[in-house]
């Protein structure tokens, strides 16, 4: 008796659903159209500001990133906060028609951020109000500016052919004086650190267990100025730098383990990396003429979810060949092992989840699976009819998977996932 209740529920829903799609597709399109891809900018990620009383010095620029067939409708909210506890305010935002200024007020460190109305897509950087002598830092590969968690990681090795070697970070520091009159020079840093100041190069050792804060601390070389900088971040034992599709493949599908990530860029879509691409964007996925071959990439299992239905469809296909068997296998576009740290980077999977075709419906392009797409829906869990033709109605089980987490006390820190 249950039974027959389920599949009068499994009837009726379909055409329940169906009369609210056309408010549904509606919403969804008005949502879409009006937001946003990505925010551009050309400030580092930490910027130094001398102390003025002049309201219009400093005159903040970033531009709104749209796909190219949708206007934004949005304009980008500017906000300046304390890095550190005080009650003294060190700057605020002034704006000026269409126009929005940095205000300097005090000596300090503020948090600059930039931002669509809706808040969730935003940049930030870290400033320094100064007045009279500076040291500016910066590595040479931009961070993420999204990153939600303040500390930096990286990890201790890189990959080289096939093999982890220990990892280096590229800086870039500068004395700001005066009268121009200083250098810069090393004063300290952690012992799990060589500073080579001749390449300006922060090169790690063997040195600590997990993640292990690191510090280099910077001075003038004219005694006369007492000012210091120091560059705080932590290394993560073991962890891997990623900077490329390739290098995530070979931590996680690939890797007979699995191996600690330390995300070091943006990994987005083919059309977001054109529109919004940068030193610190690379695209997921290996792109050929022919489009993608994730087939070779991604990994797959067979589903936990209750899988009788498809056991017993496949045994009937087997002996009607005018019938096709359906698959048990679930699809993972990430296969992670052990932690993962994103430092608050994205990894966007539009190249493999989204439909390779399209179609005209109404003087609309609509989207639709090719027989090469791999991510074309969940799993059946019961259907009535033919599941590969049209069916009446079916039932669904396991989806595929973007990230799909194997182990236990995994940490997945501060990562951007889309499309998956």
């Amino acid at each position: 008796m249950a039974s027959k209740k389920n599949l009068v529920i499994l009837l009726i829903v379909p055409f329940a659903i169906s009369l609210l799609s056309y408010s549904a597709i509606s919403m969804t399109f008005n949502l879409i159209d009006n937001d946003i891809v990505a925010i551009d900018w050309d400030y580092n990620d930490e910027e130094v500001f001398a102390l003025t009383t002049n309201k219009t010095q400093y005159r903040l620029d970033a531009r709104a990133i749209n796909d190219r067939n949708y206007p934004t409708g949005q304009s980008l909210k500017w906000n300046v906060y304390n890095a550190e506890d005080g009650e003294e305010e060190h700057a605020t935002i002034y704006t000026s028609g269409s126009n929005s200024y940095l205000q300097t007020l005090s000596v300090g460190k503020v948090v600059i951020t930039v931002s669509n109305n809706k808040g969730n897509v935003q940049k930030k950087l870290n400033a320094e109000i100064y007045s009279g002598n500076t040291i500016s830092f910066n590595t040479k590969v931009r961070g993420s500016q999204s990153n939600v968690d303040s500390n930096l990681y990286f990890g201790q090795f890189d990959i080289s052919g096939n093999n982890k070697i220990l990892s280096s970070i590229p800086y870039d520091v500068n004395a700001i004086t005066e009268k121009s009159d200083s250098g810069v020079k090393l004063i300290d840093n952690s012992p799990n650190i060589v500073v080579d100041t001749d390449e300006r190069k922060i090169n790690f050792t063997y040195g600590g267990e997990g993640v292990v804060d690191s510090y280099v601390t910077f001075g003038f070389t004219n005694p006369a100025y007492m000012e210091t900088y120091t560059f705080n971040f932590k290394i993560v034992t073991n962890g891997v730098n990623v900077y490329s599709y390739n290098d995530l493949l070979w931590c996680t599908n690939k890797s007979t383990t699995g191996e600690i990530v330390v995300l070091r860029k943006n990994l987005e879509s083919s059309d977001n990396l054109k529109l919004a691409g940068g030193d610190n964007t690379a695209l997921f996925g290996n792109e050929s003429g022919s489009g993608y071959n994730f087939a070779n990439e991604i990994y797959k299992f067979k589903t936990r979810f209750n899988d009788e239905y498809i056991k017993q469809w496949n045994a009937f296909a087997r002996n009607n060949s005018n019938y096709q068997s359906i698959t048990d296998q679930v699809n993972v576009g990430i296969r992670v092992r052990k932690d993962f740290y994103g430092n608050g980077f994205t990894i966007n999977m539009h190249n493999l989840t989204y439909p390779y075709e399209r179609m005209i419906v109404s003087d609309q392009i609509v989207p639709r699976l090719s027989s090469a797409n791999l991510f074309r829906g969940p799993l059946a869990y019961y259907c009535l009819g033919n599941p590969n033709n049209l069916p009446i109605v079916t039932a669904y089980g396991q989806d595929n998977i973007g990230m799909y987490v194997e182990g236990d006390n995994i940490t997945i820190n501060d990562l951007n996932l889309k499309s998956c």
